[in-house]
C-alpha cells in the first residue's frame, strides 16, 4: 500500500542560528548537489527542476520551493532536502527522493457491458506510466463514469495494485461489480400550474419513464441528458411565453432494491407574456414597416422565444444576407413594461454588402471540377447570397456523387469573401451482380456495370443484363446531362429483349418458381434518342426531356397461350410490327438530398405517342403523372414520403393493324422488378383486369396513392427501416376507372444502400383485398415477401 505522501524539509538550524547570531542574512551557499534514491529520473532533471544551483547562497524559502517545484513534476511520492554536512566553501546538500513505481499492465475484472478496449482507450493507461495514487483515482472515476453515462448507477470500481515483473513497477487491477442499470420508473414535477406533468415529459427526449409498451425509449438516467432536457422544457415554457420559467432544481430518489429511480423536477413557471410595442431601428436598406410585416408579430401576441429567434434569422436577417449583407447583425432587445408584458425593439446594424472573390472546390479527387462548377447557383463577383449558397449546396448534393458537401464563407476583407465547398467523393461506378425474387417472375438476375459519374464527367454509362425464367434484355446506354458545357442533355440507348410464356401451369398458382411475363413469345429490339433541358420558368427546378425511340417486334404465333389477350394486343395477328414513338417528359425535383430526403418533391409530366404521323404499327396516346413529397417530422432521421401516381392510355385509331404493345398497358402489384407500379402485399402484375383463363394482362387507366415513414438508423452506409400503406388498381378502360375501387395492403420493410453493391431491401406486405383477385388472404404469419436488389425504391 502507498503511504500519504510527504514532503520533509531537513536543515541545519544550527548552522542557520549561526548566521543569524553573527549579523549576516540567513543564508547558506551550496558547494555541493548530490541525488539519491532515483531509480528512472535522470539527477540533472531532478537538480534543473528543484532550482538550485552550487556556488549559490540561498535561505530557508529557497528550500520550500525546490521541494514544492519537484513535487509538482508527479514523479515522487516522498523529497527529502538534507544538508549532509558544512565546509567553509558551503554545504553538501543531499536531494533524496522516492520515485512513484511505473505502470506494468492493466487488469480489468467483472466487465461485461463494457468492453475491454473501451475502458482501455478512456484510461489511457500504459505501461512505464507514473502510477500515482491520483492516476489511479482519476482511472477510477473514468470507469465509474462510462457506467454511469449507460445507466448503471450502482456500479462498483475497486482499484487495487501488485508488484510488476520490473523493478520499481507495479500493475493496477480493477475489479468491476456492475450491478444492474437504474431504470427511471417515475417523473414528476413541482410548481407546474399551467403545464401538465404528462405535457412536460413528453418535451423530455433523453430521460423517458420506463414503460413496457414503449420499448424504444430510453429508460436510464444520465446527468447530462437530463440536464439537456431540463434545458428542453424551459424552451418549451419560453415557446408558451412563460419568459421568466426556469428549473429551480432535480432531485433523485430510489426504490430499497435500487432498481428504480424516481426525479422530482421542480420549475417555476412565472407569469405567462405578451409582446407590448414592437419597434425595429437602425433599418437603411429595407422599410420599416416591411420588416415589421416580416417579423409577424402584433402587439398583444404571446411571447415565443423560440418563433422570434426563427422569424429574426429567416425573415429579417435572410432577405439581408441575399442582398450580401452577410455581417448584418439584429439584435432583439426586449424590454419589460408590465409583470406580464414586454415590449420589443430590436436594433438593426447592417454594415456593408460584399461580394464574392473567388470559389474554391476541395475534397473532388475523381469529379473533375467543372461538374461541380457548372451545378453552382453563385459566382465570383457576385454579391453574397445565402439562398443561392444553400442552392449550390443542394445542387451538388443531389448529383448523388457526394457523401457530404459543406460550404463555408471565407473573408477577405470588409468588402469581399471567399466561398469554399468541400466535398466527400462517395463511390459510384460499380459491377452489380443482383438478383430478386417474385412468385410470378421466379429469380431475376442483373448483370452490369454502372457509372453514373463515368470518369468523372458527371456522364452516366450503364451496360446491363437481366435475366428471370421467362425474360431476358440487354441494354447499353450513354448520357451527357452538360452537352458542350450548356445545360441540354443528350442520351443513347440499344436494347434487345425476349419474353416468352414460360410454364403454362405457374399462372394457376402451382408451386413452379415462375409466372409468365406474357401469353405469347415475343422478341423487340430498338435504340432511343433522348434530348433535355434545364428551365427557368415557372423555377429552376424544372427539366424537359423529349425520347425519340424505334423498335421492332417480332411475335411467335406458334407459342400463343391465350388468343383473348394476344387478340386484344395484336388483333390483326402480325409476326412483325414497327414502333415509333416521342415521349415528354417534363419533371421537377426540389428534393434536399438523393438517398433520404426529408422535404421536398418530384413531379413528373408523362406524354406519349406513338404512331400517328410518325408511323409504324404501334399507335397509342398514353399519360402519365406521379407526385412523390417529403415532410420533415422533427427530426432530421425521419421522414413522411407520399405518393400518387395517375395513368391513361387510349389508342389513336380503330384499325387492327394498329395495336398498342403488351407492357404499355399498366400493370400493378408486388415490387415493380420487371415493369409495372408496385404495389405490395400482392404478387408482381397481379393487380387489375385479367382474360378469361384467369391471366392478368394489364389495364388503361391506373391509380394508386401511398404513404411511408421512414426511420434512417444509420447514414452511412445509408440504412433505414419504414412502415407502409398503400393501396392502388388498374382499369380496362378510362369509363370503369373508380377511385373507390382500390386494391389496399399496408406493410413493413427496410433498405440499406452499400456504394459497392447499390440498394438492398425487404418489404413484408400484407394485402387487403387478395380474395377479389383470386389470391388467397395472407395472414399476419404469412404477408407477401418482396425482395429488391440493385435498384431504388
Amino acid at each position: 500500500m502507498w503511504h500519504s505522501p510527504k514532503k520533509i524539509l531537513v536543515l541545519l538550524i544550527s548552522l542557520m542560528v549561526a548566521c543569524s547570531l553573527s549579523g549576516q542574512a540567513a543564508k547558506v551557499k551550496i558547494f555541493n548537489i548530490t541525488v539519491v534514491g532515483n531509480k528512472t529520473a535522470s539527477p540533472d532533471v531532478i537538480i534543473q527542476n528543484s532550482g538550485l544551483k552550487v556556488g549559490t547562497d540561498i535561505n530557508a524559502d529557497a528550500f520550500g520551493d525546490a521541494v514544492r517545484q519537484l513535487w509538482n513534476l508527479g514523479l515522487f511520492s516522498d523529497i527529502k532536502l538534507v544538508a549532509d554536512r558544512q565546509t567553509p566553501e558551503g554545504i553538501y546538500l543531499i536531494i533524496s527522493v522516492e520515485e512513484y513505481p511505473r505502470m506494468d499492465k492493466l487488469v480489468l475484472k467483472g466487465n461485461k457491458k463494457i468492453k475491454n478496449d473501451d475502458i482501455e482507450e478512456e484510461l489511457k493507461l500504459y505501461p512505464g506510466q507514473v502510477l500515482s495514487p491520483n492516476a489511479v483515482y482519476e482511472a477510477q472515476n473514468k470507469i465509474k463514469t462510462m457506467y454511469l453515462d449507460k445507466g448503471y448507477l450502482l456500479a462498483e470500481i475497486t482499484p487495487a495494485t501488485f508488484e510488476g515483473e520490473k523493478e520499481n513497477t507495479r500493475g493496477i487491477q480493477f475489479d468491476i461489480e456492475e450491478g444492474k442499470k437504474v431504470k427511471v420508473y417515475t417523473i414528476d414535477f413541482v410548481g407546474n400550474t399551467q403545464m401538465s406533468d404528462r405535457k412536460l415529459r413528453g418535451k423530455m427526449e433523453k430521460i423517458k419513464q420506463e414503460r413496457w409498451w414503449k420499448f424504444w425509449a430510453e429508460s436510464e438516467y444520465n446527468q447530462d441528458n437530463l440536464s439537456a432536457d431540463e434545458s428542453r422544457l424551459v424552451d418549451y415554457y419560453k415557446s408558451k411565453g412563460y419568459r421568466d420559467a426556469e428549473v429551480i432544481r432535480d432531485s433523485i430518489y430510489y426504490s430499497d432494491n435500487k432498481k428504480r429511480m424516481f426525479i422530482e423536477v421542480d420549475v417555476h413557471e412565472g407569469a405567462q407574456y405578451k409582446y407590448g410595442d414592437v419597434s425595429i431601428s437602425g433599418n437603411t436598406l429595407f422599410p420599416t414597416e416591411n420588416m415589421l410585416k416580416a417579423l409577424g408579430i402584433q402587439r398583444g401576441d404571446i411571447y415565443d422565444a423560440e418563433k422570434l429567434a426563427e422569424k429574426i434569422e429567416t425573415n429579417l436577417r435572410g432577405p439581408y444576407m441575399d442582398r450580401g449583407y452577410l455581417y448584418v447583425q439584429v439584435n432583439p432587445v426586449e424590454i419589460p413594461v408590465a409583470v406580464d408584458t414586454v415590449n420589443l425593439k430590436i436594433d438593426v446594424v447592417e454594415y456593408s454588402p460584399v461580394k464574392v472573390r473567388q470559389i474554391n472546390i476541395v475534397g473532388n479527387d475523381k469529379t473533375k471540377e467543372n461538374v461541380i462548377r457548372r451545378e453552382l447557383r453563385v459566382f465570383p463577383g457576385d454579391q453574397f447570397s445565402r439562398t443561392a449558397l444553400m442552392r449550390s449546396q443542394r445542387e451538388i448534393m443531389i448529383l448523388n456523387y457526394f457523401n457530404n458537401v459543406v460550404p463555408d464563407v471565407l473573408p477577405v476583407d470588409d468588402d469581399e469573401i471567399d466561398l469554399e465547398f468541400s466535398v466527400e467523393e462517395k463511390q459510384t461506378g460499380m459491377a452489380t451482380a443482383s438478383a430478386g425474387y417474385s412468385e410470378r417472375d421466379g429469380l431475376i438476375g442483373t448483370l452490369g456495370m454502372q457509372f453514373p459519374n463515368f470518369l468523372g464527367n458527371g456522364q452516366q454509362l450503364s451496360f446491363n443484363l437481366q435475366r428471370a425464367y421467362s425474360y431476358r434484355s440487354f441494354s447499353i446506354s450513354f448520357t451527357e446531362p452538360w452537352l458542350f458545357d450548356t445545360p441540354n442533355l443528350l442520351g443513347v440507348s440499344l436494347f434487345d429483349t425476349d419474353r416468352s410464356r414460360g410454364d403454362l401451369n405457374s399462372y394457376f398458382g402451382s408451386t413452379s418458381s415462375s409466372y409468365s411475363y406474357t401469353p405469347y413469345d415475343m422478341h423487340s429490339t430498338g435504340g432511343s434518342l433522348t434530348f433535355g433541358r434545364r428551365f427557368r420558368w415557372p423555377d429552376n427546378y424544372f427539366r424537359g426531356r423529349w425520347i425519340f425511340q424505334a423498335m421492332r417486334n417480332t411475335y411467335d404465333l406458334t407459342k400463343v397461350y391465350d388468343w383473348s389477350i394476344f387478340d386484344q394486343v395484336n388483333p390483326a395477328h402480325l409476326e412483325k410490327t414497327s414502333g415509333i414513338s416521342l415521349r415528354q417528359v417534363i419533371s421537377r425535383d426540389s428534393r434536399n438530398a438523393p438517398e433520404f430526403p426529408t422535404e421536398g418533391s418530384v413531379l413528373n409530366l408523362t406524354s406519349t405517342i406513338s404512331g400517328g404521323f410518325m408511323g409504324g404499327n404501334e399507335s397509342f396516346v398514353k399519360q402519365e403523372a406521379n407526385l412523390e413529397w417529403f415532410s420533415p417530422m422533427g427530426n432530421e432521421n425521419i421522414t413522411w414520403r407520399n405518393f400518387a401516381e395517375l395513368g391513361y392510355l387510349s389508342a389513336i385509331d380503330d384499325d387492327i393493324a394498329h395495336i398498342i404493345p403488351y407492357d404499355e398497358y399498366f400493370f400493378m402489384g408486388g415490387a415493380g422488378l420487371i415493369w409495372g407500379s408496385a404495389l405490395r402485399g400482392y404478387p408482381e402484375r397481379s393487380v387489375g383486369p385479367s382474360s378469361t383463363s384467369g391471366i392478368w394482362y394489364g389495364g388503361k387507366s391506373l391509380f394508386k396513392v401511398t404513404s411511408e415513414l421512414r426511420f434512417k438508423l444509420s447514414p452511412n452506409p445509408l440504412l433505414f427501416l419504414l412502415v407502409f400503406a398503400e393501396a392502388g388498381n388498374t382499369w380496362r378502360d378510362w369509363n370503369e376507372t373508380n377511385f373507390y375501387d382500390l386494391k389496399r395492403s399496408a406493410g413493413i420493410g427496410g433498405r440499406i444502400i452499400m456504394p459497392p453493391i447499390g440498394l438492398l431491401g425487404i418489404d413484408l406486405g400484407w394485402g387487403f383485398d387478395r380474395p377479389s383477385l383470386g389470391l388467397s388472404q395472407t395472414s399476419w404469419k404469412s404477408p407477401e415477401v418482396h425482395f429488391i436488389f440493385g435498384q431504388q425504391f
